[in-house]
């Protein structure tokens, strides 16, 4: 159960990662604002991929054989 609640806490974490960078900035003058925020949306991006690869790793465990014959054997 407690994988269960890291996969959803992770998957919560990611959707508030998701949110756009761009909204951020904020115009100063009548020009074009150019603000610098690749490096802030690779690193949400960065982190985004390793709470999937955790996710999938979380879904891969609850499924495994190894885990059924464990949960199979503290219920009896």
């Amino acid at each position: 159960m407690t994988l269960q609640y890291t996969a959803a806490a992770l998957a919560s974490e990611t959707m508030v990662l998701a949110h756009q960078v761009c909204v951020d900035s904020i115009p100063t003058s009548n020009f074009e604002d150019i603000v610098g925020t690749g490096v802030t949306a690779s690193q949400k991006t960065m982190q985004i991929l390793e709470n999937v690869e955790y996710i999938v790793a979380t879904g891969a465990a609850l499924r495994s054989p190894i885990n059924r014959i464990s949960l199979f054997r503290k219920t009896r």
